[in-house]
């Protein structure tokens, strides 16, 4: 996910209530990305080492009828983009991105549907489980690298 354009798409099981929660995340306070429902309000937020940014939904987007939240990245220039949340095929929030991860993301884990451990987001406290039974998959859909990573990996 770095240098490249990516999107990912949650998709909704119907529980009959507009559900909440952490659909992803990665990392920690000092790096990573989550990627949330709260009070029907989708959000991501990018952590560029201690600098949050992040794209907001208008409030009320996700409702109990929400079958697929999105989360698309549109890579624009070195390591900056825009942000757009989609719900059901409608975007309902876009933001820029001015800086993204040069190296690396993290070292902590991806997690799907919590943030355990340190939390990406002060947004929230603790794990921030998603609504039991809602979340039924998370799928990432990378584009090409625009260009390499200008580093190689040690054996």
């Amino acid at each position: 996910m770095i240098e490249r354009s990516y999107r990912i798409v949650a998709r909704l099981a119907d529980i009959g209530v507009a559900p909440e929660g952490v659909v992803v995340s990665l990392g920690d306070l000092s790096g990573g990305f989550t990627f949330y429902v709260k009070g029907g309000q989708a959000v991501f937020e990018y952590n560029h080492e201690g600098t949050p940014y992040r794209v907001e939904s208008r409030a009320g987007a996700v409702t109990a009828a929400a079958r697929t939240l999105e989360f698309a990245f549109e890579r624009a220039a070195d390591y900056a983009g825009t942000g757009r949340l989609i719900v059901d095929d409608i975007v309902v929030g876009q933001a820029r991105i001015p800086r993204t991860a040069r190296w690396f993301i993290s070292w902590s884990a991806l997690d799907v549907g919590r943030d355990s451990l340190s939390r990406v987001s002060d947004a929230y406290a603790d794990a921030f489980a998603f609504t039991p039974g809602a979340l039924q998959r998370v799928e990432f859909e990378l584009e090409p690298q625009q260009r390499p990573v200008d580093h190689q990996p040690v054996d």
